[in-house]
């Protein structure tokens, strides 16, 4: 058995996807008869002293750093490595440590002390952002953090479990480098919450937070024309359609048709009770190192509820859509998928079967295999 301590950007037990990946990949650990203890970021508890907030999540210990806030939080937290290196010293002895997205220099200075204490250290990578579009210190800070741990940190640890094969392939030449994509787990309740009734028809979903990297515009254009032409409806989970408006100024309200449903956000066993209602679930986003670096976590969650996919050819979807009968690439146009899904779906619908592809536990051997 080893100990490991996880550590990263990750908010349990389901706040964002980072939590729901580091769960799956523990489980997997501790069913290979590890134990693994989490420190992650909070933005209700404002505790200072690591040490004072332990918790449990699905039978694992946690502990956690306040979320930062200003400006001196942000320094203080993107360059001081003192709690992890706190709970190594108080709730050791530890065999490793996964640093998941971990800011560069506190990562460093991490990879110093775990050297010096003879534990190793991996790197849980499932990001490589740019700055386009940021403001010059934002570009100035984090075009630094981000080029510092993959350029540099990173290419001096144990081992690397990247989320996708683009990763893997950028760090070929280090030592015990993993793939793991976006990871589930199969057994708990909510895969198997009831599905939401959304009506007859074909019913399209998005759902997530729209930024820079999912293309929500180009999905409501593309759905109205396919609209006119037969009965569809577009359900939009993560964001109200104030919030659309606003972050898509080249859209008025009287643009947006009838058949498109903001739902805003929702707790996460309901946003998955949507998914299921729906028959196709929307990716989009631009082949660029951002999205091909990166893996969508909702790819998984749509593969695992059984529901159709249609996906831009990013990241390493298009080898996972052999895998699965319900994945469209789109090779020509948006519009044109979708109504091609339209056409060929059954009229009648059928109950979906789960679908384990992205179950932890298929991928235990993978995850065993970082830490030897």
């Amino acid at each position: 058995m080893k100990r490991i301590l996880y550590i990263g950007g990750f908010e349990l037990p389901d706040k964002n996807a980072a939590a729901h990946r580091v769960l799956a990949i523990a489980k997997g650990l501790r069913d290979s008869g590890n134990e693994v203890v989490f420190m992650g970021v909070s933005k209700d508890n404002r505790e200072t002293d690591v040490l004072k907030t332990k918790s449990e999540v699905q039978g694992f210990i946690t502990y956690s750093v306040p979320y930062p806030q200003g400006n001196s939080d942000w320094v203080k937290y993107l360059t001081d490595p003192k709690p992890a290196e706190k709970l190594m010293k108080v709730c050791g002895p530890f065999d490793g440590v996964i640093c998941y997205n971990y800011q560069a220099v506190a990562f460093d200075r991490l990879r110093k002390f775990c050297r010096a204490n003879k534990i190793k250290i991996y790197s849980d990578c499932t990001e490589w952002y740019n700055t386009n579009g940021a403001s010059l210190p934002f570009k100035i800070l984090k075009g630094f953090d981000t080029w510092y741990r993959m350029t540099v940190v990173q290419k001096k640890l144990d081992g690397i479990i990247a989320i996708s094969n683009y990763l893997k392939n950028y760090y070929q030449s280090c030592k015990n480098v993993v793939v793991i994509p976006p990871l589930v787990d199969f057994c708990e309740e909510k895969w198997s919450v009831e599905a939401e009734n959304l009506g007859e028809g074909v019913n399209f979903i998005y759902s997530g937070q729209p930024g820079k990297k999912d293309k929500i515009g180009e999905i409501v254009t593309a759905f109205s024309k396919v609209a006119e032409n037969g009965n569809c409806k577009l359900f939009v989970v993560g964001i109200n359609k104030e919030q659309f408006l606003k972050s898509n100024p080249q859209f008025t309200a009287a643009d947006v048709p009838e058949s498109v449903a903001f739902l805003g956000r929702v707790p996460h066993e309901q946003s998955i009770a949507y998914l299921k209602g729906a028959d196709c679930s929307l990716i989009i986003r631009d082949s660029t190192r951002t999205n091909n670096a990166g893996f969508p976590t909702k790819f998984a969650e749509a593969v695992t509820v059984g529901v159709g996919v249609i996906a831009t050819d990013i990241s390493d979807l298009k080898i996972y859509s052999k895998k699965s009968n319900n994945v469209m690439i789109v090779e020509e146009t948006l519009e044109e998928t979708m109504a091609k899904f339209a056409s060929v779906m059954p009229r009648e619908k059928k109950e979906r079967k789960l679908c384990d592809l992205f179950d932890y536990r298929k991928w235990t051997k993978n995850i065993e295999a970082l830490i030897g």
